[in-house]
């Protein structure tokens, strides 16, 4: 005797039933692991946190690891319009007198005015030359308009820098080449060979000293620039080479040949103090941020390291380095105005800083940026930290283990919970036909006894 569904002999929801005791089975072991999943992400999360803080730590520790962050300096010009002058670590304090006496310009030169753009040239062969490069641009009959011949040279893949196109004035068109780059040595030569019947082409021919058929209208000229009475050229209205550390950029000729400009540079003792409050707020940052991932919490929510030696041992190394007795002639970072609150983290009196910068700026160098001084101490323990293979890198590694273990737990959970919603349904079925093949032996017997003769039921009262 077969039971096409479950239930049907003993009226039972076996569905529901077995689909209950799997769920309660499961329930706990469902429980611990979403509770080991969590506590892992947790811990992968915090560590992320502690990552950032650290890496911040140490990009203010290795700006203050070069020297140069404490020799800064600023520069100035009386006239800006000018000249503009900026500075680097190499500039030496002092001041200059400046005048800019030429600035750099690029070759231009017009043709004739023609009638329109479209008004046909000539056709053959231009040859182009700027400075010491040239390229060559075919002229065909058929492509002879001054609007061609630009286009033509503007689309040269070996045009070597001159910019040609069209000003179109109450007189007619003209052809303007300009070249790209300013400078003396950047002039612009022009010459033709043109194919017979197309000698207009020569119009174009720019030959100083032989052919000028263009106009010129702004010669090559280098830069002049007058530091001290001594006069600098350059190609450009840039020049970074006539004193170390300057980079004086020309804007416009010294209107008065007798009144120079006056350059000053000096330390730049703002960027001195910012760079060591950067360090600072990083410090309090990372000190904040271990803090917060190992606090304990009573009946609250603690951090995801409470306990962990990582955190606890990060926090201790950190304060240990920034309170050590220092061998140079700073003793202690106290004397350059950092000092610690009751949690910990740093105050930071500029003022006492600039001080001792003012009075002796090589032992602020050689506390921060000797090669055993706190940035290069901070720096190395940092790498081992937070770099590749360092305690970071390690303990993700492991918390990523875990969540795959994590997660093959899982998967053989819900494979034994399988088998067993298996085992009970064809415990549950076998349970079911058994009852109704009871149900099906009594309802016989039954039937048998009433049918027997002189049989009568009675019933109980």
């Amino acid at each position: 005797m077969s039971i096409s569904s479950l239930g049907i002999g003993s009226g039972l929801d076996i569905a529901g039933l077995v689909s209950q005791l799997v769920s309660a089975e499961r329930s706990a072991q469902d429980t611990a692991l979403a509770r080991r999943t969590s506590s892992a992400n947790a811990e992968l999360s915090a560590l992320g946190r502690v990552r950032g803080a650290m890496n911040s730590l140490s990009s203010a520790a290795a700006a203050l690891e070069d020297a140069d962050a404490f020799t800064p300096t600023t520069a100035s010009s009386t006239d800006e319009d000018s000249l503009q002058v900026s500075s680097s670590s190499g500039a030496q304090i002092g001041s200059y007198a400046a005048r800019v006496v030429q600035l750099a310009s690029a070759h231009k030169l017009h043709s004739q005015a023609y009638t329109d753009a479209e008004t046909e040239v000539g056709y053959g062969t231009l040859t182009l030359e700027l400075g010491d490069a040239s390229f060559a641009v075919t002229v065909a009959q058929e492509s002879a308009t001054l609007e061609e011949i630009r286009d033509a040279i503007n689309n040269a893949e070996d045009n070597v820098g001159i910019r040609a196109s069209i000003i179109t004035a109450d007189d007619g068109a003209r052809l303007v080449l300009e070249s790209e780059t300013t400078g003396a040595a950047n002039s612009i030569r022009v010459t033709a060979a043109p194919d017979t019947g197309g000698e207009g082409l020569s119009d174009l021919v720019y030959d100083p000293g032989v052919t000028e058929n263009l106009t010129e209208f702004s010669e090559a000229l280098d830069s002049q620039l007058s530091i001290n009475g001594f006069i600098r050229s350059s190609s450009t209205n840039t020049i970074t080479d006539v004193v170390d550390g300057l980079t004086f950029t020309l804007l416009s000729e010294t209107p008065d040949a007798d009144a120079d400009i006056v350059v000053n540079v000096d330390r730049d003792r703002s960027s001195v103090t910012d760079a060591v409050q950067s360090f600072v707020t990083a410090y309090n940052n990372a000190q904040v941020t271990l803090t917060s991932v190992s606090l304990a919490v009573p009946g609250g929510t603690s951090g995801a390291l409470v306990g962990d030696p990582l955190a606890l041992g990060a926090r201790q190394s950190l304060r240990s380095m920034m309170t050590q007795e220092f061998d140079g002639t700073i003793g202690s970072l106290s004397e350059v105005g950092i000092s610690f609150d009751v949690d910990g983290t740093m105050k930071f009196d500029a003022s006492v800083m600039q001080e001792m910068a003012d009075t002796n700026l090589d032992a602020v160098v050689e506390l921060f940026s000797g090669d055993d001084g706190l940035a290069a101490q901070l720096g190395a323990y940092l790498d081992g930290f937070t770099g590749d293979d360092g305690r970071i890198d390690a303990r993700e590694d492991s918390l990523e283990t875990r969540l795959e273990e994590i997660e093959v737990q899982g998967e053989r959970l819900d494979r034994r919970m399988e088998r067993f919603q298996s085992r009970l349904t064809a415990q549950f079925a076998a349970m079911d036909q058994l009852v109704a093949s009871l149900q099906s032996t009594g309802s016989y017997l039954s039937q048998q006894l009433n049918s027997l003769p002189g049989f009568t039921r009675t019933e109980a009262g």
